[in-house]
């Protein structure tokens, strides 16, 4: 009989419960599907039925994945008029794919064991609303076999930097010190990122000798402890962002906002170059600022680029609760880097993780000045960490090599503490 996994859940400070609101149906995600699961689905009859005549229960896509159908609205093809999906009312949820079963947590083989991180795009997970995650440790063991199967070799750690490599013990511990940063209530949400950046922006200068074995602890140790001191007095100053890096940052913004559907796969010639063209016009809008925010997705409010700009100051301490949730999950999880993120390596990954907090902020603006409002408030915090978590290591935009060059240029130091500041204060 196989040993159980290791299973390793974030600490109780994080909640969930499924609310059966739908949500996760609806998005639009591409579920891909074994062999064995396309046989069983299609072995149930759904073709039968008078509602899936004409529509395809799997699409081949490029790359040659087969994933479920998806209704023109980005909605599966299962989901019950009810918000509940039909494979799972009828044949109970093993019947599902396995790539919908886990939602939102996130399985992740580090070293021997799995780690849980969740998916913020839920509304659940970031409305915090169930119970504490070790209670739910019961059900992801039974699912941590398909992270971790039985023979399998466990992943190697994704490389520290460019040409540093580090034991996934070591990758802990820095992990663990930028938890640390963000769990710091001493500090405002914006000096906590501000002071995760700093940490980040060091420790790709940092010497080998000081990033291996006993001496790591005690050199992380001093060194976040300076960074606190340091921050603590950092007055903030706003300082507007130098030469590309506002419309870089606004580039970026909108494709995270975009939202890709399969059924766009299967378009027309005409239709595909009409969503070319008004993707080409939004993209123009990006670049340049000019006008209103471009409506790269349904329900963005029009509000004009000049208001995105001026001082919302330091997120308040009920807006701080969620974002450090959101940030601490993904940290105790190692869910920024290696297989979470692209395969890419753990600075890089924490790079981009910390670079979600100006374009969550920058979100949440553009939610609070649509509702004619004046600061942020947790709704609107909320609501932008579901529109930035959805893509963020999954979308195939963001893998590309361009992209990624956008996201190392606004994630080095200096860029990246000027948008914390800029957008977080």
């Amino acid at each position: 009989m196989r040993k159980p996994i290791s299973l390793y859940l974030p600490p109780g400070f994080q909640r969930y419960d499924c609310q059966l609101c739908g949500a996760c149906c609806r998005a639009g995600f591409a579920v891909v599907t074994t062999e064995e699961e396309r046989e069983r689905i299609r072995a149930q009859g759904w073709e039968q039925l008078p509602e899936f005549q004409g529509k395809e229960l799997f699409v081949r896509r490029p790359g040659g994945e087969y994933v479920v159908g998806q209704r023109e609205d980005g909605a599966c093809l299962f989901l019950g008029d009810d918000g509940l999906c039909r494979i799972h009312a009828k044949y109970g949820e093993e019947a599902k794919p396995f790539a919908c079963r886990p939602y939102p947590f996130i399985l992740l083989p580090v070293g021997g064991e799995v780690r849980a991180s969740l998916r913020f795009d839920c509304p659940a997970v970031v409305a915090n609303e169930g119970r504490p995650l070790p209670q739910h440790r019961a059900h992801l063991q039974t699912l941590a076999a398909h992270a971790l199967p039985k023979g399998a070799r466990p992943p190697a750690p994704p490389p520290f930097r460019e040409g540093l490599m580090l034991e996934w013990r070591e990758l802990s511990l820095v992990a663990a010190a930028f938890d640390r940063l963000i769990a710091a209530e001493s500090l405002d949400i914006t000096r906590r990122l501000l002071v995760c950046a700093d940490l980040a922006g060091l420790l790709q200068q940092a010497k080998m000798a000081d990033l291996e074995g006993r001496k790591l602890e005690g050199f992380l140790s001093n060194l976040t402890r300076w960074l606190i001191e340091g921050v603590a007095a950092n007055p903030l100053e706003r300082k507007r962002p130098a030469g590309g890096v506002l419309p870089m940052f606004r580039q970026a913004a909108g494709l995270y906002a975009r939202l890709d559907r399969i059924a766009e796969t299967q378009e027309g010639v005409a239709t595909r170059l009409a969503r070319v063209t008004r993707r080409l016009s939004h993209a123009l809008r990006l670049l340049g600022g000019w006008g209103t925010v471009p409506p790269v997705r349904e329900g963005l409010p029009r509000v004009r680029w000049s208001a995105m700009e001026r001082p919302f100051g330091i997120p308040d301490a009920e807006c701080a609760e969620v974002l450090a949730r959101y940030y601490r999950v993904k940290l105790d999880a190692l869910g920024f880097c290696g297989r979470a993120m692209y395969g890419w390596p753990f600075l890089e990954g924490a790079g981009a993780l910390f670079h979600t907090y100006p374009l969550i902020l920058w979100f949440a603006r553009l939610f609070a000045i649509g509702k004619g409002k004046e600061r942020l408030d947790a709704e609107e915090v909320r609501q932008a960490i579901r529109v930035v978590d959805r893509p963020h290591g999954t979308s195939v935009a963001l893998s590309v090599r361009t992209e990624r060059i956008r996201l190392r240029f606004l994630s080095q130091h200096e860029n990246l503490s000027t948008l914390i500041v800029w957008y977080g204060t």
